[in-house]
């Protein structure tokens, strides 16, 4: 699987016409670049020479991620025989999908040399105050090498939810010399959903491709590319391996904080020999 550069944009209100927009070129900021306006270098921009750079365009582009979850996590109760036992699981599962779409899908991106990065950090005094003021060493800025524009872009996202508890009540015959187990089990499920689609806009700044620089006090400059986005390079448009949602045990204190709809159940287990 080819290594994934572009990560979607931040939002899709983003014109590429504005005056705060993103361009290549462009220095953020860690925190500027989770907002991709108003780069650092904005009024002090070096053009990108020809020989560096590469346009394509693609038409009818369309794009669709799911993600899904699952969790559980409970209570387990049993008497000072060992013979009667309950157990509470509260399950929590969710699944989203959304949808990208757009008429026209350009691509302008650049390989950028170290002669170039120097000189644009140091034609920009405001990069070289953010880089300078740090405690420790240099900060690390970032660099917009690629931006992917779309027009008559559009969008569908749908979720669907479902939670609730479990509760199983049980009586084990190990201690009668049977390797067995039985009783009843309860399951209390809620589910919600939503689906929402909008579309028609005009161009906007749909995803884009960095370079993470490191500044030394000798004025040299390493760099490399941001990796683990959404798309690849050309026409290699995948989502990315480790986007899936991770699997979490949930902490049972937590469940009344995290999920507001789960209902308390107690559960008073007697046995005798």
């Amino acid at each position: 699987m080819p290594k994934l550069y572009y990560f979607r944009a931040p939002n899709f209100d983003i014109s590429p016409d504005s005056a705060t927009a993103p361009r290549l070129g462009s220095i953020f900021s860690g925190a500027g670049l989770k907002r991709l306006t108003s780069p650092l270098n904005q009024s002090e921009y070096v053009t990108i020479p020809s020989h560096l750079s590469n346009s394509s365009v693609k038409t009818g582009f369309s794009d669709t991620a799911s993600k899904s979850v699952h969790a559980s996590g409970g209570a387990f109760a049993e008497d000072t025989s060992g013979v009667a036992s309950a157990e509470l699981i509260y399950e929590f599962a969710q699944d989203r999908k959304n949808t990208y779409a757009c008429d026209l899908l350009e691509t302008d991106e650049f390989d950028p040399t170290v002669a170039f990065v120097q000189e644009c950090i140091a034609s920009s005094k405001t990069v070289q105050e953010y880089i300078q003021e740090s405690f420790v060493g240099y900060k690390t800025v970032y660099m917009i090498t690629g931006l992917k524009t779309a027009t008559g872009f559009r969008m569908g996202s749908a979720t669907a939810t479902e939670q609730g508890p479990s509760l199983k009540v049980g009586v084990s015959a190990v201690p009668f010399g049977v390797p067995a187990e039985a009783g009843p089990k309860g399951d209390l499920k809620y589910g919600t959903g939503r689906d929402m689609r909008y579309g028609g806009s005009s161009k906007i700044v749909f995803a884009y491709r960095a370079i993470k620089i490191s500044s030394r006090r000798d004025g040299s400059v390493t760099y490399k590319d941001v990796s683990g986005g959404q798309y690849g390079l050309g026409d290699e448009e995948e989502e990315a391996e480790d986007d899936a949602w991770d699997v979490e045990l949930l902490d049972e204190e937590n469940i009344a904080s995290i999920y507001p709809g789960a209902q308390q159940i107690s559960v008073d287990v007697e046995g005798g020999a």
